[in-house]
């Protein structure tokens, strides 16, 4: 592929990600390869089954999901994308929405274009866990103490 395909295939995926509500999980094939890799704060897997698995979870447990990508940088066939997700737990209905704002960084498979692989880095003790009853506390005074 040409560095102008290369960026294509990181804009379609850009935009997949930005589109991706509960009904377009089953389309996530059309820009992630069948062995994709995938790693976030709560998961490690290969496979486009089981990602698909994790977002269905995702729109399970949440409502309201909204991803957003802001920058991206591409060199080769490696890149990042800086993104935000808004999304409220459902679990907590009446709580405040939620936003995690994070890295991903991607490959993508110079033959095809397709994302081969996907890592998330995000803070989840910050933007996730110290949010949650009873754990928030004890992470919120840890951090206190452990500040400089």
């Amino acid at each position: 592929m040409s560095t102008a395909d290369l960026d294509r295939a990181l804009a379609r995926y850009a935009a997949a990600m930005e589109g991706l509500r509960a009904d377009t999980v089953a389309t996530l094939g059309d820009v992630m390869a069948p062995d994709i890799r995938f790693r976030d704060p709560f998961n490690a897997v290969t496979g486009l089954d089981r990602v698909q698995r994790i977002f269905s979870a995702l729109f399970e447990d949440c409502d309201a999901v909204r991803f957003s990508v802001g920058r991206r940088f591409r060199d080769g066939e490696h890149a990042v994308l800086a993104w935000t997700m808004a999304f409220r737990l459902r679990r907590y209905a009446k709580g405040p929405d939620w936003t995690i704002e994070g890295l991903s960084e991607i490959t993508l498979d110079p033959a095809s274009g397709l994302v081969v692989a996907h890592v998330d880095h995000w803070d989840a003790a910050g933007q996730f866990y110290e949010r949650l009853p009873l754990v928030g506390g004890v992470l919120r005074l840890l951090r206190r103490r452990l500040a400089h």
